[in-house]
């Protein structure tokens, strides 16, 4: 049996903005694990417990976390899925049927729209509570969070993936080698003050990831744990299919963020501190960034290390 609940229109967390969804979702989201690495993640948080047959995720999305995770929940039986975009609540089942394939059969799926800092389920509705990167997109984290233990059963397993995403434009590969120390020291001036300029509107923290450790600790758990993710891309010539992938969308990411988004990524960084002539020429800084690496691309030389850093935390809630 499987449902979608309408509920009523839900406000993005982050109004005012594209949906995260609408430039984040894709191909390259499939690259970001190695399934022994989920497998072992698998493992130590519990999800083979016997117990764990109801299973809630907040930010569907097109399913690509709640497939990882729901393959690898044995006894599971029932699969809820929540996003505030009605248009991922109304594709959910046909996405996550298609994932999931034969290990589907069998599980109730449902899908509501609805705000993860308001969640419109009974306490202890559920056997395992998840989320992937999306924390990092609310200006209240630890309501969300708060609300995922509240729905999760005394005992249930509460596991969370969120990144560190600013350590990318620190990373010197061989584009960021070209502008020397002036240039890449302004890259990362421009991108910190987007990020403090987006946690000063209320749109997130983007770098939520460090503060896992610290949010878990205010809620009524057990039995923490967090690891990093391993998975490392090869960025090296000749690039695989997979890297390809990878470096497109890193590429048509930036060309809108410097382009189309242009004036968003000004207001942010004026936001977070820049006078707006230095936003502007800090921008035409990364502009040089991306005209280098499309060259050295084009060229077959462009070369980085492709990693990433992303916590995964888990938790089981107090009886």
């Amino acid at each position: 049996m499987s449902q979608t609940i309408s509920q009523p229109p839900v406000t993005s967390p982050t109004a005012g903005d594209a949906p995260h969804s609408a430039e984040q979702f894709g191909e390259q989201r499939d690259l970001w694990y190695e399934p022994g690495f989920l497998d072992r993640l698998a493992a130590r948080a519990g999800l083979a417990d016997p117990g764990i047959a109801r299973m809630l995720e907040v930010g569907v999305g097109q399913g690509h976390w709640s497939a990882l995770i729901a393959r690898r929940v044995p006894a599971l039986a029932e699969l809820t899925v929540v996003d505030f975009e009605a248009r991922w609540v109304m594709d959910a089942e046909g996405q996550l049927r298609g994932k999931l394939g034969a290990r589907g059969d069998g599980v109730a799926i449902t899908a509501v729209q609805a705000d993860a800092q308001v969640l419109p389920f009974a306490d202890a509705s559920f056997d395992l509570v998840t989320c992937q990167t999306v924390l990092m997109h609310l200006p209240r984290p630890e309501q969300a969070l708060a609300e995922l233990c509240r729905v999760l059963r005394p005992g249930g397993v509460i596991l969370v993936a969120e990144p560190s995403n600013l350590y990318p434009f620190s990373a010197f590969d061989s584009a960021a080698a070209a502008l020397g120390l002036d240039g890449q020291s302004a890259r990362y001036r421009l991108w910190l003050a987007c990020h403090l300029g987006r946690i000063a509107q209320g749109r997130g923290d983007f770098n939520l990831g460090d503060r896992l450790p610290h949010l878990f600790r205010t809620l009524p758990v057990e039995g923490f744990g967090i690891v990093m993710n391993d998975k490392v891309h090869d960025l090296a010539p000749p690039y695989s299919d997979d890297a390809k992938t990878l470096l497109g969308f890193g590429v048509d990411w930036l060309e809108t963020a410097l382009g189309a988004d242009a004036e968003r990524t000004v207001g942010l960084a004026v936001a977070g501190g820049l006078e707006h002539a230095e936003a502007l020429a800090l921008l035409d800084v990364e502009r040089r960034y991306l005209a280098e690496q499309q060259r050295q691309l084009a060229a077959g030389t462009f070369v980085a290390g492709g990693g990433a850093v992303h916590y995964l935390a888990w938790a089981r809630r107090t009886r």
